[in-house]
């Protein structure tokens, strides 16, 4: 339909003179006295064909958009002219480029290395998107710890397929499958970007499911989570502790949050008032700013974490907040010697403290409440509806009756079916 739309406006230039053709750089149609010719605008004019008896609207939109790279290659405007007396048609044009330059055209010193672009790429997602800070630090380790060492100081146009591959396949080789797979994911944004900023014509990172990537070419899995009924025992034996450390583990288990914000909780964000904790946009993986009702047993562990406190952080360490790895090495050390014991039999994986999110998303389906409360207290994206946009309840007071619920029921003290209240 688009190139269809563009093919009746090309059609309906008939006043002479240069119209230019819309979402293409650079790309005129002139319309003489007896005929239309696509022409390109550089340092001179480029007679990229006749319309309609040598060169159709695509083909004129291939060829000035192949010109534009091979410009800023280092190719001269002479010597694209004289290829195109030779051959105006795009799958031909640059091998006959080739030809007629008579150069070799593989390290062209004005265009940049792969570092050049993660690192440019990497300031323009910051300033486009809005990520959280660990993300956007993220997605500059990535690339730099498993891309940079293979491709980095190659220019980007002369990346093959293959060195993408043997890079992301280097890192399932060291088992870390996720890894590799948000390495591709990244690669493939950042050769875009070189493709809209003209730098090279195609990108060569393989997709997903090509035969040159080693890695599992199923669906992703989700963190391990544990059996429901050994939950209130990690609970105790998490309490008896008393420590900063655990007892974050307990509050990132019962309010279902990312262990980074726990962590990272201020006292700025707890309202005692409101009973609410108010997550800041900087720490949550959303961008947003996202509350979550205080619980009889959250006021308790907070209320223990007050006295005597220093710093701005709920769970500190010396003068900072406790190290992210914490929750994570606690419940580790609790079930590691006991795994299956401890391992819920729909989970693929083994328990993580990440995996808390998966046991209150599973339990509250269980338990049968509404998907938008669960959706809103684990600050899930809605689903993208007029409605949902306009939409800025946050089902603060339906989310209160079932983190209660959820809280209650890792303490002990119900089952499913006991919904608990204030």
């Amino acid at each position: 339909m688009i190139i269809e739309n563009k093919v009746k406006s090309v059609d309906s230039f008939n006043k002479e003179g240069e119209h230019k053709i819309e979402g293409v750089p650079n790309l005129y149609l002139r319309v003489g006295k007896s005929n239309k010719v696509f022409r390109y605008k550089s340092k001179k004019w480029l007679t990229l064909g006749q319309y309609g008896i040598d060169t159709t609207l695509r083909d004129a939109e291939m060829l000035s958009k192949i010109i534009s790279v091979k410009l800023k290659q280092g190719f001269n405007v002479d010597q694209i002219d004289n290829t195109l007396t030779i051959t105006k048609s795009p799958y031909h044009f640059e091998d006959q480029l080739k030809q007629v330059a008579d150069i070799k055209v593989n390290n062209p010193k004005d265009i940049p290395t792969f570092k050049d672009v993660h690192r440019e790429w990497h300031k323009f997602k910051q300033f486009k998107e809005k990520w959280s800070k660990g993300y956007i630090q993220h997605t500059m380790n990535v690339p730099t710890n498993y891309a940079h060492p293979f491709i980095g100081d190659k220019q980007i146009h002369a990346i093959t397929r293959k060195q993408v591959s043997e890079c992301v396949n280097n890192v399932y080789l060291q088992g870390k499958d996720e890894t590799a797979r948000k390495l591709r994911g990244q690669l493939e944004d950042i050769f875009d970007y070189a493709i809209d900023n003209e730098w090279l014509d195609n990108n060569p990172v393989p997709q997903a499911k090509s035969a040159l990537i080693i890695g599992k070419k199923t669906r992703a899995v989700g963190h391990g989570f544990l059996k429901f009924e050994k939950i209130p025992e990690i609970v105790q034996i998490l309490m008896s502790k008393n420590t900063p450390q655990s007892l974050a583990t307990v509050m990132a288990l019962i309010t279902s949050k990312r262990v980074k914000e726990v962590c990272k909780m201020k006292w700025k964000d707890i309202h005692f008032k409101e009973k609410q904790w108010n997550a800041p946009s900087e720490t949550t993986k959303s961008g947003r700013p996202h509350n979550i009702p205080i619980t009889v047993e959250f006021m308790g562990i907070l209320e223990r974490m007050l006295a005597g406190t220093t710093t701005e952080y709920v769970f500190r360490s010396k003068d900072i907040h406790i190290s992210l790895e914490a929750p994570r090495n606690q419940l580790r050390r609790i079930i590691l010697k006991n795994m299956k014991e401890f391992k819920h039999i729909d989970s693929e994986r083994e328990p993580d403290a990440h995996g808390f999110r998966t046991s209150f998303g599973t339990w509250a389906r269980q338990a049968g409440y509404d998907i938008k409360y669960i959706k809103a207290q684990q600050s899930h994206a809605d689903d993208g509806s007029v409605t949902e946009m306009y939409n800025r309840y946050d089902w603060i007071q339906e989310r209160r009756v079932m983190a209660q619920h959820w809280e209650d029921f890792c303490f002990g003290k119900c089952s499913f079916e006991e919904k608990s209240r204030f």
